[in-house]
């Protein structure tokens, strides 16, 4: 399968799986939240594999990272109600009891001062 056909599959399935999933399991936010996760993510990984800047790859990784966050840490959480999170909390700082806003704080900042290390060059 090419990487097009892959996106492609990957965009009907965002667009059509989460009310054919919600008539089995859970609502139908609850599985466009996480479609909308994994369809990001494919884009991204897209944009990494196609760049040859350095730069770009690091955003793109950075970028899959926070995208795939999305379903993996709603998927953590029962599908048919919305989840109940503590004030300033996050899916993911519920879901994997570590603050996860922090550690995409850092590789923000990592991945700005790879950019800048890079445009010394």
């Amino acid at each position: 399968m090419t990487p097009e056909a892959a996106l492609l599959s990957v965009a009907i399935a965002a667009y059509f799986a989460p009310e054919a999933l919600a008539l089995l399991w859970g609502t139908r936010a609850a599985w466009e939240f996480v479609f909308s996760g994994v369809e990001a993510w494919a884009l991204w990984v897209y944009v990494g594999a196609a760049s040859t800047s350095l730069v770009v790859r690091c955003i793109a990784t950075w970028g899959a990272f926070e995208a795939f966050q999305r379903p993996i840490c709603r998927l953590a959480f029962p599908m048919d109600r919305k989840p109940s999170l503590p004030e300033g909390a996050n899916l993911c700082d519920v879901a994997l009891g570590i603050p996860m806003s922090w550690v995409s704080v850092f590789a923000a900042l990592f991945v700005a001062a790879l950019a800048q290390e890079y445009a010394r060059r």
